[in-house]
């Protein structure tokens, strides 16, 4: 939690130096940071064997994606509306946080279920 809080934590010093008010969707994903790191620390605290550790860091999901399409040299590809499945092996621990908004979205992704 504190690497994805590190980039933005010069706002919350300027917010207590300066009162310059941190832009919401900061705020918002900051706040998710947060609660994800306590959900997770209960999750693990609630873990009582190694098999159950195992298959908290080793959750098996199903990806939607749209379909790329490449359209030619030059040209912008195109997304869908086709969508294919994928599955993902993803960790309880270091997967599974809230999307940074400072990062571009991915253009494929649509969901993911358990």
């Amino acid at each position: 939690a504190n690497d994805l809080l590190a980039p933005s934590d010069w706002m919350v010093t300027r917010k207590f130096e300066r009162g310059v008010e941190l832009p919401e969707d900061i705020s918002t994903y900051r706040l998710g940071v947060l609660q994800a790191c306590t959900d997770k620390e209960e999750q693990i605290n609630s873990i009582n064997t190694l098999e159950e550790f195992i298959l908290f860091d080793n959750q098996v999901w199903t990806e939607t994606h749209l379909v790329r399409h490449f359209v030619g040299d030059n040209l912008p590809d195109v997304y869908g509306p086709e969508t294919e499945e994928k599955i993902v092996i993803l960790s309880g621990i270091n997967d599974l946080w809230p999307e940074d908004p400072t990062e571009e979205p991915s253009k494929t992704f649509v969901s993911r279920t358990l």
